[in-house]
Order: C-alpha cells, then structure tokens, then sequence
C-alpha cells in the first residue's frame, strides 16, 4: 500500500489500528509513516528524501558560499570541521566543502581526509553521496 493511499485512509478517519490492519503491518508502523511524512525522489539527483533533498539544498545553500572563499579559509573550514558534529546541518557543510575541494581545487581523497581528520573511504562516500 503507499502513502498516498495510507493517507487517505487517514483522512476519512480510520486509525492507525485500522489501517494497519488493511495494510497487514503494525499501527507503530503507519504512526512511523505518519511522523516521517511521504518519501519523495528528486528529479534532479534521483535520491529519496522525506523534507527536501540534501544535494539541492547543498547546490542552493552551500556551495554560493564556499564559491567565495579564498583558498586558506577553505582549508581553515576544513580543519574546524574535523570535530565529531553530526547534526544534519554540519552534516551537509561537510559534504558541501567536500565536493567543492574535489571538483573545483582537484585535491585527493587523501589529502582531504588528512584535512578533517578522517580517513579517505570516510572523504570518499561523503563526496559519492552528496
């Protein structure tokens, strides 16, 4: 069953008990669908996302950014992201300064890897997923 159809159930007033049941999983499970909203897949990056996709919003909202530094504050970014910060927006920078050092200076995995402290198959799968 998809969201869609899951959703209009909803909407004519059929609990999640109830829809689980016609669906044949869990009420946690449709409250879980619910709480995350419907999966979408950009048609730009053919990636799924629930809010907005992450490689738009690194395009639109990173990239401008990193474009007019200089490349000393480039690595000075670099450095400052190295620390241990997981929240989606660090999360995003990070891939963001990651692709520009890749794509516009043609530095190695390697060394940016050296820059952020993290090993370069670590560099390497943020730059494959961003």
């Amino acid at each position: 069953m998809q969201f869609k159809q899951i959703k209009s159930l909803r909407d004519k007033g059929l609990t999640y008990k109830e829809i689980g049941d016609k669906a044949g999983v869990s009420s946690e499970y449709i409250r879980q669908l619910f709480s995350q909203g419907e999966v979408k897949t950009c048609a730009v990056h053919k990636i799924k996302y629930t809010t907005q996709c992450d490689s738009c919003v690194i395009e639109s909202d990173y990239l401008p950014a990193i474009q007019e530094m200089t490349y000393e504050q480039i690595h000075k970014e670099a450095e400052k992201l190295s620390v241990r910060n997981n929240s989606k927006k660090m999360s995003l920078y990070r891939k963001a300064i990651v692709k520009f050092m890749y794509e516009n200076l043609r530095l190695s995995f390697s060394f940016i890897g050296k820059l952020m402290k993290r090993d370069h198959t670590t560099i390497m799968h943020l730059y494959e997923n961003s």
